[in-house]
């Protein structure tokens, strides 16, 4: 069976070990090894990932990914002194010298003159229990859910904006945790299977938001190695609403174009060209915007303006982590509001995520209800009035991705 070696050169120098001088003629023995070997070992490379489980019955299991192949095999294992012998299950045997640094690394080098040979670092956690269950990741373009299963199954939905409407899409696949590296193989059509390797990190409560797990892999370009790194934060896979309360703490905008102008808005001004979200932010704050769900198709959301309460209420609709917020069904002059939804596993944050056409939609019907309240002239079931708020936003704004974060207020 093929697998994979990463050849490291000068790991003596890099490591500080010593090795017998090759003009000695004989085997220097530096320790006997076998005890420290056991365990599981990872190394990530370009393109690539490998973790080995080496057991103290002399055998060992190789998981591996190259290049979009996934590898796995077995093999049994001699240690002599510091010498060891690697006999795969194909019938092909690999022999070097040891280094090894109890619980940290091992080297098998397997030519002396160029130090080549195989190298691993110890992996001290098992994740497979931290793994399990859905982590969102978002982008300027994208939010994606992955959910790994008990089963070793695996799928991801992701929802993106193209053209000012929403898609979603959804991939299939498997995956294996072997120590800290994290093995996918991932369906993208009928007969195309891709894998890849990376290796992952667990930080409970890593952010304001929850959990956090990253990954990271290396992949070469134009002879350059490069590192990838990526987090995700655990999230619900299906929503839990009803009943529950929460209040705004904080924002995040991203892929935000528009005209280099000011436009004004709830008593703010806006400039879409230069806007970073701290705007948004010190708007949202000072609003003390707030929404509940009284039941599961029942959406309230309230804020604070000139010393007093602005509230509305609207039917929603969930598909999933899909929401719409039916606000032309209490004002048909109103904009429906569809965006997507992701709650932490505590039910303890909300994240709602807008792209353009969920934004200027959003707060349209924010500017039509305050206009409501403070201007007599205003009439919230004139559709000409509330399109001319929509027109001013719609205008100014030619992409944004808004994340709102939620904290719970349920008592």
């Amino acid at each position: 069976m093929k697998r994979l070696k990463f050849w490291v050169i000068a790991l003596a120098a890099m490591f500080g070990f010593t090795a017998c001088n090759n003009d000695c003629g004989h085997d220097f023995i530096e320790h006997d090894y076998a005890k420290d070997l056991v365990g599981t070992w990872s190394v990530i490379g370009p393109d690539a990932a490998e973790a080995l489980v080496i057991k103290a019955d002399g055998t060992m299991e190789f998981t591996g990914v190259h290049d979009g192949e996934f590898l796995e095999t077995t093999a049994r294992y001699e240690v002599v002194n510091n010498r060891m012998t690697i006999i795969w299950e194909d019938g092909t045997v690999d022999k070097g010298r040891l280094d090894v640094v109890a619980g940290s690394v091992f080297s098998m080098i397997v030519n002396e003159e160029t130090g080549a040979g195989y190298y691993f670092t110890y992996c001290y956690e098992d994740l497979s229990d931290k793994l399990v269950g859905s982590w969102l990741v978002q982008s300027d373009e994208t939010s994606e859910i992955h959910t790994y299963y008990e089963d070793g199954t695996t799928d991801c939905v992701a929802y993106y904006y193209h053209l000012g409407e929403q898609f979603e899409t959804v991939v299939t696949g498997t995956y294996k945790l072997v120590g800290d590296i994290l093995f996918e193989s991932v369906k993208y059509a009928e007969d195309v299977v891709l894998s890849f390797g990376s290796r992952i990190s667990y930080t409970p409560d890593g952010s304001p938001f929850g959990d956090v797990m990253t990954s990271t892999s290396l992949y070469m370009q134009e002879d350059e190695l490069l590192e990838e790194v990526s987090s995700v934060v655990r999230v619900k896979p299906s929503l839990d609403l009803a009943g529950r309360k929460y209040s705004y703490a904080g924002c995040q905008v991203a892929n935000v174009k528009g005209d280099d102008m000011d436009i004004e808005f709830m008593g703010y001004k806006f400039n879409f060209a230069k806007m970073d979200g701290s705007g948004l932010d010190v708007m949202l704050k000072t609003l003390f915007f707030n929404i509940e769900f009284p039941d599961a198709n029942q959406l309230s959301y309230s804020y604070q303006y000139n010393n007093g309460k602005e509230t509305f209420n609207a039917p929603v609709v969930a598909e999933g982590n899909k929401i719409t917020v039916k606000m032309s069904e209490k004002v048909p002059a109103l904009k429906d509001v569809v965006f997507y939804t992701f709650q932490d596993v505590d039910c303890n944050q909300l994240h709602l995520c807008m792209d353009k056409v969920a934004f200027v939609n959003f707060y349209t019907n924010m500017q039509a209800m305050l206009l409501e309240g403070t201007d007599e002239q205003f009439d919230i079931t004139d559709a000409g009035s509330v399109n001319a708020i929509y027109n001013n936003i719609n205008n100014a704004v030619e992409t944004i991705k808004l994340s709102i974060i939620m904290e719970s207020t349920t008592k």
